[in-house]
């Protein structure tokens, strides 16, 4: 059975397999459009990976590396994404600090909801292109107060 990539008309992806029509398929597995843009599809995959793993209680949420950074250029508000829930694309796990003395927080957001805030400028959410995780979100939490 082969399967491929396949693009529907409000860009999100889907896998597409020849068992079923690619138009209308019950088992074909939507990747949401990640929020214009805010993670990118490579890193998908990994990030549902980590999100089942969390389901499944394998793994728990503050053991997992970040791979995505986001943050508002004009304030002080980041977001460190590790996971990614299975059944619902938009609600990301990670680290979030929203503004100065907010603290540090593991938990789960809204990549819409990131996607709709703007800073005291105006200023959209980005993602840090150059960001690599190299410490799981309890170890950058602690390191990071």
């Amino acid at each position: 059975m082969a399967t491929g990539w396949g693009t529907s008309r409000t860009g999100a992806r889907k896998v597409v397999s020849d068992a079923c029509p690619a138009t209308r398929c019950a088992k074909s597995e939507w990747l949401a459009p990640m929020s214009e843009g805010l993670i990118p599809y490579a890193l998908t995959a990994t990030l549902l990976v980590n999100g089942q793993a969390v389901r499944q209680d394998k793994a728990w949420p503050e053991q997992l590396v970040p791979l995505v950074r986001l943050y508002l250029p004009d304030r002080s508000a980041e977001w460190y994404i590790a996971a990614l829930d299975p059944e619902n694309h938009d609600n990301a796990i990670g680290l979030a600090s929203v503004g100065r003395g907010g603290g540090w927080r593991v938990e789960e957001f809204s990549l819409s909801a990131l996607a709709q805030r703007t800073g005291m400028f105006g200023l959209p959410v980005a993602r840090d292109m150059y960001f690599r995780g190299r410490e799981s979100l309890q170890q950058m939490a602690f390191t990071t107060r």
